[in-house]
């Protein structure tokens, strides 16, 4: 069983160590917070046991944990230009031991660790177990519909967050390359957006 406020405490006293007058810093901690709503609103509607919820949540909350050390060490978000912020994550969390910061119970750790290092990759692993590819499917999910989220909230604004003029994003077409890809079913690379 997952102590949701043992884990909460925890998270709240591990985003302390960084900057809290940062925006970024408050954004990540409430993104974090949203995503393990939703992980556990899709664990839900897939029927999941309360157990395999409380996991779902559980990844929600901590799928992000290496952006706080990005931003502080970096000062972006952008792992290209600085590092992978979950494989930081599963690094703290697992090879450094602070998942026991988080988690009494280690039987799942397998699904926890494979779930927040594959949160952000183009194409999931091939040798997932079935219950690892549904946590990490679980996740994603979660993780982009909380982006778009935002995403739409910054278009509403009028913030340009992708360095664009936004009366582009009435006039543009897409790309052929990228139609295709989505005509074929397949993931779109993010340099052919």
């Amino acid at each position: 069983m997952i102590h949701r406020e043992m884990v909460m405490l925890q998270f709240r006293r591990y985003v302390k160590r960084f900057d809290q007058n940062e925006d970024a810093v408050q954004l990540k901690y409430a993104h974090s917070l949203r995503v393990s709503a939703l992980c556990e609103e899709i664990a839900d509607s897939l029927g999941l046991s309360a157990a395999d919820r409380d996991v779902a949540w559980l990844i929600g909350v901590l799928h992000d944990i290496g952006r706080f050390e990005q931003l502080r060490t970096y000062h972006t978000f952008v792992d290209y230009r600085s590092m992978d912020h979950a494989k930081y994550g599963v690094k703290y969390l697992f090879d450094e031991g602070h998942i026991t910061d988080f988690l009494a119970d280690r039987k799942d750790d397998a699904v926890i660790c494979m779930a927040i290092s594959q949160h952000n990759v183009y194409e999931l692993r091939n040798d997932l177990t079935p219950r690892q590819r549904l946590f990490c499917q679980m996740i994603r999910d979660a993780d982009k519909l909380d982006i778009f989220r935002v995403y739409v909230m910054y278009i509403q604004q009028g913030k340009d967050i992708w360095h664009t003029d936004m009366s582009d994003m009435k006039t543009q077409s897409i790309s052929p390359v990228v139609m295709e890809q989505a005509r074929q079913k397949k993931l779109v690379l993010r340099s052919n957006i």
